[in-house]
């Protein structure tokens, strides 16, 4: 808001034709006199101005300190829900990654079961593999021993040929002999007669295979009646390794030829030698096979249970890193949030600090800047300034400060030699206002009746004194025509003034002249204990700084006459040594107290004050309370 601004017009005293009458001296002390009030009047309104730009400052000051406040209050807020979104955002992911380990520690489960699946699958192989290697083994094995018994029994076969040949060499003409091999096919067994005199073929060159086409007999021998009996592999006619007698033969039978029957039919005679040694061969082969493939598939089964370990290993190893990588990122996670925490209350404690010095700063600024009588309230110093800055009351204080000093003018133009003009008042009911002349001389003051608190409806002066004309000038309280503490001039007294007095004006005005007393001490130390109260003060509390900065001079009386003050009303019970008294107290609604102080370093005789609220004590008349600050009063 602006600040009003108070233009008086120039006024210049009435120009007063020279009398050179004996009363020349008598007019010039009148004018003087008239110039010395003008001065006064002059220095009144300047002080109310002052007074007026302080409370407009004040206003000003807390209106920054409450959007300062509000601002803070935002950010705070604002870091607060941060904080909840990163506090639900970090449960998320906590939650995230629990899932994520479960789904992991699951898939390994999962794919343990399928290795421990897989490792009983290739041992059920290996094992059939192995019990298929042990019957051919076993089917090796036979066939060996088979192909013993039947060389057994083709060397028994070929002895007892030996022994028929050797019998038929030794046969005598006319002798019965059998020949064995009769009721075989038509196609090997000829059952014809043979004579012995048929002539045979000559010997054939020895051949190391069989021919293409020809059947091949193995383990042959020759009958009696120069057939061969043996077993034949390779004929469409028979299976492989079927017992068989040809009819017999053209050509005499050998090792590696090819010999034909007298149907045409051609064999090959395998060497004997030869077949045993490929039968054993074989057999051999077949078992070699048969524990060449056992080891190969032992082999092949321990390099897949291997590589199923290494698998699985992998993967446990894999889900361990992923499972230990979450937990790093996490807590590194934590680790920022925290140190974010950390300095974001660094930064509210600085900011906090920062507001608290410059309060104390701006508060030590308002106290040396404050003119003597100014008035400086920290009421609602941190609280929301619910009428500073408003433009309605703002204008509305300038538009009467502009009636009021027009009003002063037009009192100053039509003002006579000689008039006392007081300035208390203008404006306002009749009662409170006294612009009659009073010269201070016409009548004779009455002594009034000191008394101990303010009667009920009548205003209280404090710091007063009194002026040549017979006035006070002082601050008000109690009034409803002046703000609390506003400075004012009464018209001329009609009782004496005295501490503890009701004075009446010449209009008659009432009011009660708060008791003072003459202090020792500068004004440094009236402004440094000020100061210290500001920057001590909580929201909510009350400090007047009315009296500042006045000099001995203008705390004491100016009159020529100087009056006694009469003696102060005794209490019926003492303050503690050091404790300042509150007179004529009320009880605030935050239980604080409003009331006149006494006793205080602090503070004038008399001067008007509230406390923050009580903490210790009773709220009554006697009690010596105390408030949250730890400051002691005493309640007369």
């Amino acid at each position: 808001p602006k600040i009003p601004t108070l233009n008086f017009p120039k006024v210049e005293p009435p120009k007063r034709k020279v009398d050179k009458s004996p009363n020349d001296a008598a007019k010039a002390e009148k004018i003087r006199l008239q110039e010395e009030k003008l001065a006064t009047i002059a220095e009144a309104a300047q002080k109310k101005k002052e007074q007026q730009e302080a409370v407009v400052q004040a206003k000003q000051e807390a209106a920054e300190r409450s959007a300062e406040l509000a601002r803070q209050r935002k950010e705070q807020e604002a870091e607060k829900r941060q904080a909840v979104a990163e506090a639900a955002q970090f449960k998320k992911e906590q939650q995230q990654a629990k899932k994520a380990e479960a789904a992991a520690a699951a898939q390994l489960k999962k794919e343990q079961q399928e290795a421990k699946k897989a490792e009983a699958a290739a041992a059920a192989r290996l094992k059939k593999e192995e019990l298929e290697a042990r019957k051919a083994e076993a089917a090796a094995a036979a066939q060996l021993k088979k192909d013993e018994q039947e060389a057994k029994r083709a060397e028994a076969a070929e002895a007892k040929m030996d022994q028929a040949e050797k019998s038929l060499k030794q046969a005598k003409p006319g002798m019965t002999i059998s020949l064995f091999g009769f009721g075989q096919k038509d196609s090997v067994s000829d059952s014809s007669s043979i004579s012995a005199d048929v002539p045979k073929q000559k010997n054939q060159r020895a051949l190391s295979a069989a021919p293409r086409g020809v059947p091949t007999i193995s383990n042959w021998k020759e009958n009696r009646d120069g057939s061969v009996s043996g077993f034949i592999f390779g004929s469409p006619n028979f299976e492989e390794g079927e017992s068989v007698t040809t009819s017999p033969l053209e050509n005499d039978p050998a090792d590696g030829i090819v010999v034909q029957t007298g149907s045409g039919s051609r064999y090959f005679l395998e060497p004997k030698g030869n077949a045993q040694a490929k039968k054993a061969a074989e057999a051999e082969e077949k078992r070699l096979a048969a524990i060449e493939a056992k080891e190969e598939a032992a082999e092949r089964s321990a390099e897949l249970a291997r590589q199923r370990k290494e698998e699985a290993e992998e993967k446990r190893q894999a889900a361990a890193e992923a499972a230990q990588f979450k937990k790093e990122q996490q807590e590194a996670k934590r680790a920022e949030a925290a140190e974010a925490a950390q300095l974001k209350k660094e930064e509210q404690e600085a900011k906090r600090a920062e507001a608290a010095q410059a309060k104390a700063s701006k508060a030590e600024q308002t106290v040396k800047k404050a003119k003597p009588g100014a008035s400086i309230s920290l009421f609602g110093f941190g609280q929301k300034d619910s009428d500073g800055g408003s433009n309605e009351s703002s204008s509305a204080k300038q538009k009467a400060a502009q009636v009021k000093a027009k009003q002063v003018a037009q009192e100053l133009k039509q003002a006579k030699p000689g008039m006392t003009i007081s300035l208390f008042g203008l404006g306002q009911k009749a009662s409170d206002s006294d612009t009659s002349s009073a010269p201070s001389s016409a009548t004779k003051k009455k002594a009034g009746k000191v008394l101990s608190t303010a009667p009920r409806g009548i205003p209280t002066i404090s710091s007063w004194k009194e002026n040549r004309d017979g006035s006070v000038s002082g601050f008000i309280f109690g009034s409803p025509n002046f703000e609390e503490g506003e400075s004012v001039t009464t018209s001329p007294l009609v009782i004496d003034a005295a501490d503890g007095v009701v004075v009446q004006t010449g209009s008659g005005s009432r009011y009660y002249l708060a008791p003072k007393s003459a202090k020792k001490g500068g004004n440094d130390a009236k402004k440094k204990a000020a100061v210290k109260t500001a920057a001590s003060a909580k929201p909510g509390m009350t400090i007047s700084l009315f009296g500042m900065g006045k000099s001995d001079e203008e705390t004491s009386s100016s009159a020529s006459a100087k009056v006694s003050p009469a003696p102060k009303a005794a209490v019926s019970k003492k303050a503690p040594k050091g404790v300042p008294s509150i007179v004529d107290w009320k009880k605030n609604r935050n239980d604080s107290v409003s009331g006149f102080i006494t006793g205080s370093p602090s503070f004038d005789e008399g001067e008007r004050v509230t406390t923050s609220p009580i903490v210790e004590g009773s709220i009554i008349a006697g009690e010596t309370v105390q408030t949250g600050s730890g400051s002691r009063y005493f309640l007369v």
